[in-house]
């Protein structure tokens, strides 16, 4: 809580319920590849508590399960991420998030998920490629606002 964390490069496979994880901290991320092991789709490749996250070119591979990233309060920054095969993408809740240049991949109920907050997508590619129907947008509650 409260801390600054720079990560440049490098893999992180992981079977628990987070990846990153970060509660009114900071943390910078450059070219860090984060694949899930496990076969539980409550999982978080990046869960975001009241912090802020900066990030270019991240490589998310959920093999089917888990959400990309998780944000309730915070400001998040995603620049070329690749969000691939995950079950969600992005949850946004009183938070705001801004994607540049990304795509997500997902398989479950939806690509981006605002409840209540911001989202600032530029050049957001949203593919799904599960076998249900899906949103590639959830947008809801008073104030959300989302800027493409």
């Amino acid at each position: 809580v409260g801390g600054h964390v720079q990560v440049e490069g490098g893999s992180l496979e992981f079977k628990g319920k987070h990846g990153v994880y970060l509660s009114k901290s900071r943390v910078a991320l450059k070219d860090v590849k984060m694949t899930y092991a496990g076969n539980d789709n409550d999982v978080d490749f990046i869960k975001v508590e009241g912090g802020t996250v900066m990030s270019e070119g991240i490589q998310i591979n959920g093999n089917g399960y888990g959400q990309g990233v998780k944000v309730n309060g915070g400001y998040v920054v995603l620049i070329r991420p690749s969000l691939n095969k995950v079950r969600t993408g992005v949850t946004i809740q009183n938070a705001e998030v801004t994607m540049i240049s990304s795509s997500i991949n997902f398989t479950g109920g939806y690509g981006v998920n605002l409840n209540v907050g911001k989202a600032i997508l530029n050049k957001v590619e949203i593919t799904h490629t599960g076998n249900n129907s899906a949103d590639l947008i959830k947008a809801r509650g008073k104030g959300s606002k989302l800027v493409f």
